[in-house]
């Protein structure tokens, strides 16, 4: 059986992961951003 207090744990832990892959990803996407204007492709 999985009690509850696991069940908040993984759900809080997955809010907070996604919370920080987020962050990651929005900031690699504007270094990205940057990098493909100084360097346009083709």
């Amino acid at each position: 059986m999985i009690s509850g207090s696991y069940i908040d744990f993984a759900v809080s832990w997955m809010l907070k992961s996604a919370e920080v892959w987020f962050f990651f990803t929005r900031r690699n996407l504007k270094d990205h951003e940057r990098v493909s204007k100084r360097f346009p492709e083709g």
